[in-house]
């Protein structure tokens, strides 16, 4: 008798045993299949970041800092298809158009607002009757495209232009603003729109036949036509080709 209840007791611990054991095993296993994955949407996967939040990386096509927007090349512009008056009141009439590489997240009509600004300040290139200008929709003398930096180069390498994707040109006709620094500038002039204005007046200029020029002197202020993008040389920034009491701002020529 005492040992049928011993039999009987030993039994019931086995079976307590392997219950407990199938549900731990069950439980681990629901675990591995409902972790989630570390893959996140359209494929993009999720790491953490030295701040140990869950970051989210995708593979896409950006521009080369990430400060920058995102943006892709694509070749193709988007051209303003409105005309402006002629600004300025004497001297040789260029007409411009403007177009902006499609991909490139800029609003066509706000560049082309913004160029007709620069063009139409009297501290720029229209000061003393040097020349005036109009946005035209066909036939223009000037043509300036607002692209991305492998478009750019494309253009420019093609004319003998390095511009690495860094930098801006002038071909001919043709102004191709690089979009990289059309977003984020140059750390040397500290204000943006200053710099959006420098490379304006700097590439027209160009076209009208100014070459470079360099710093005059530590502390005075740079020539617009001084390669600002690199270096200011211990000139202080300046966008525009004269002063604000209407003087030439120059400096000596310049072998780069």
């Amino acid at each position: 008798m005492g040992i049928a209840v011993l039999l009987v007791l030993a039994l019931a611990l086995w079976a307590v045993k392997s219950v407990a054991s199938g549900e731990d095993t069950e439980a681990a296993t629901s675990s591995s299949t409902s972790a989630p994955s570390s893959q996140g949407k359209d494929g993009a996967s999720d790491t953490k970041g030295e701040d140990g939040k869950e970051k989210q990386t995708k593979k896409a096509t950006r521009s080369a800092s990430p400060t920058l927007p995102p943006y892709h090349s694509t070749g193709e512009y988007e051209k303003v298809s409105t005309e402006s008056k002629v600004r300025g009141t004497g001297g040789q009439l260029v007409t411009y158009s403007v177009e902006v590489e499609k991909g490139s997240g800029v609003d066509p009509e706000k560049f082309a607002s913004f160029v007709d600004t620069v063009l139409d300040n009297p501290r720029g290139w229209t000061a003393d009757s040097g020349a005036r200008f109009q946005r035209v929709t066909e036939g223009a003398d000037l043509r300036l495209h607002l692209a991305t930096p492998d478009t750019v180069d494309d253009f420019c390498y093609a004319a003998g232009f390095k511009t690495l994707g860094k930098v801006s040109c002038t071909v001919g006709p043709d102004v191709m603003f690089n979009l990289d620094r059309w977003y984020i500038g140059v750390d040397q002039v500290d204000d943006l729109k200053t710099y959006r204005q420098y490379l304006i007046n700097h590439e027209v200029g160009h076209y009208l036949g100014h070459g470079h020029e360099a710093c005059p002197g530590k502390g005075e202020v740079a020539p617009v036509m001084l390669q600002q993008t690199f270096s200011l040389d211990g000139c202080k920034p300046n966008a525009w080709p004269r002063a604000a009491d209407g003087s030439e701002i120059h400096g000596p020529p310049s072998n780069e």
